[in-house]
């Protein structure tokens, strides 16, 4: 029937980096089955899918696992990483740093838009918040004074502070995660890394 459209549920499939255990397949719909695809035929292409630079790509540098997301950022995109984040497991007391930049060109709405999501990360989702950038720092006040807080939010004001502040922090096992806008130019961080 047009329109009808099924999300698939896969357990126990090695999804790639982040999506190991289970996995969800929204959108399929009669469409592709009628054009003679399988819902097998989707898990098989997101195993060998390879991201473009700078979107979720994953580095293991001196024992920290670092992903590089900061291509560019929305809010959709940053609540997005907010999940994946929160779903990353860490061991031994491990941290997750979330570095997060300003998301440009919101207009209006921006600070309205960067404290809904300062809103979202709590400790279950980073131990640590950088924030970089004057509309970040308003969602690191915002998660700051949030009920279940990360450990320790700190705001820097520029990219470079911000790569020390990682450095001084990150540890063997420790994951780091970084999203912002193409503008605020986050990868400088890992280069130096």
């Amino acid at each position: 029937r047009a329109g009808e459209r099924e999300d698939v549920l896969v357990e126990g499939e090695d999804l790639g980096p982040g999506r190991r255990g289970r996995g969800v397949f929204c959108g399929w719909d009669v469409h592709h089955e009628r054009a003679g695809f399988k819902p097998g035929d989707f898990i098989d292409a997101f195993r060998t899918v390879s991201m473009p630079g700078m979107r979720m790509e994953r580095k293991e540098i001196r024992g920290v696992v670092w992903y590089n997301d900061a291509y560019n950022a929305n809010p959709q995109s940053v609540r997005a990483g907010i999940v994946f984040l929160k779903g990353l497991n860490t061991e031994n007391g491990s941290k997750k740093i979330f570095v997060f930049g300003d998301m440009r060109d919101l207009g209006e709405t921006s600070d309205d838009l960067h404290e809904e999501i300062g809103a979202l990360i709590t400790r279950e989702v980073a131990d640590v918040l950088i924030t970089v950038g004057d509309h970040a720092e308003q969602a690191g006040k915002r998660a700051a004074a949030g009920e279940d807080p990360p450990e320790q939010v700190v705001h820097c004001g520029t990219v470079s502070d911000a790569g020390k502040k990682v450095s001084d922090t990150a540890q063997q096992g420790d994951i780091v995660y970084m999203k912002a806008s193409r503008g605020v130019a986050l990868e400088a961080i890992v280069e130096k890394a």
